[in-house]
């Protein structure tokens, strides 16, 4: 926890990006309790939609890569900190942000900083 805080504390962009396992895992309670204390950014991938109340300020939309909403795909890329959860854990790339998605999606958490 102590290194998933300093990055937070460091990130100038931080969001948070909620996927399927969330849901799968019964976890919700915990997501939400995050976004209100942290008050960050949230997005869905496809998957994990329904995982985040969509009327909730700190909502963004739904990440699919190349297939996003222009504004999205903007925000989610131009993050310095991905927080996600939920995510199922793959070795190939699955989007356009290739380089960071690759780590991204090996990990629980992960900072896009150079």
């Amino acid at each position: 926890m102590d290194v998933v805080l300093k990055y937070l504390l460091a990130a100038k962009n931080p969001i948070i990006l909620v996927d399927a396992c969330a849901i799968r895992h019964r976890v919700l309670e915990e997501v939400h309790d995050l976004v209100e204390k942290t008050n960050l950014p949230v997005f869905v991938t496809p998957m994990g939609k329904g995982a985040v109340n969509e009327t909730h300020p700190s909502y963004g939309g739904v990440y699919a890569g190349e297939g996003s909403q222009p504004e999205v795909k903007e925000r989610v890329e131009a993050s310095d900190l991905i927080l996600t959860i939920g995510a199922i854990k793959v070795r190939a790339p699955l989007c356009s942000a290739q380089e960071t998605w690759g780590i991204l999606l090996g990990c629980d958490f992960i900072s896009t900083a150079s």
